[in-house]
């Protein structure tokens, strides 16, 4: 069980805390945005506590809709937006460059019973938070837990959820 010691959570298909003390966004893990700078809408809960694919499906449509926001579902509120520019410094010279939101509905799955979209990056797209508070820095010891698909990944280094170097 998840202690309110945790200084970051983000999940985007069920939240990974009961209630969110002080937090805004208690019922929305993520935002989605349609097109570049188009329509934005958090993505909330279905009564038994998944993130509502169907409202995604309405909103998104057959439009290009992205993830803009993953919510941090600790009280914390380090929420993860597109990546900026710096911090990696790729084979393809990307670091200049912002990183690209993932799109919405590239990978819709069904967990226990309930359609919902994982978060499916593919090279260049990323989330980060250079402002996070509370975090582990330098040698402090640190936990971070990922469930991920082990059928997508890259040939070369690196992918790194949860955790970057910060910005001198």
């Amino acid at each position: 069980r998840l202690q309110h010691g945790s200084i970051t959570l983000q999940q985007l298909f069920r939240p990974l805390y009961q209630v969110r003390r002080g937090a805004t966004n208690v019922a929305n893990p993520y935002q989605n945005n349609t097109g570049m700078g188009g329509e934005l809408m958090d993505i909330g809960l279905t009564a038994d506590g998944f993130a509502d694919a169907a409202a995604q499906d309405a909103f998104c449509g057959t439009e290009a809709c992205t993830v803009s926001v993953i919510y941090d579902q600790s009280p914390m509120g380090n929420d993860l937006r597109r990546g900026p520019a710096g911090c990696f410094t790729g084979a393809e010279g990307t670091a200049a460059e912002n990183d690209y939101e993932s799109n919405a509905a590239a990978h819709p799955l069904t967990v226990g019973g309930h359609d919902v979209y994982s978060l499916y990056t593919r090279p260049h797209e990323g989330y980060r938070n250079n402002d996070a508070v509370g975090t582990a820095e330098g040698t402090e010891s640190q936990g971070v837990y990922m469930v991920a698909d082990g059928t997508h990944y890259g040939a070369v280094c690196c992918f790194d959820f949860g955790n970057a170097s910060k910005e001198t």
